[in-house]
């Protein structure tokens, strides 16, 4: 299924495919995170994910 990632501190949302909301919020906040330059726990707890 495919999910679309926000965050915050991004303009550009994320697209991940995955079969749950869970691994698609994890897989956004490790990319958001190395474009923030941020520990990802740090950016995984601001991840919103829409779809399925």
């Amino acid at each position: 299924m495919r999910y679309v990632a926000t965050h915050p501190d991004i303009a550009e949302p994320v697209s991940v495919d995955t079969e749950c909301a869970d691994s698609a919020r994890g897989a956004a906040a490790e990319r958001f995170a190395e474009l923030l330059g941020m520990a990802t726990a740090e950016v995984h707890r601001h991840v919103q994910v829409s779809g399925g």
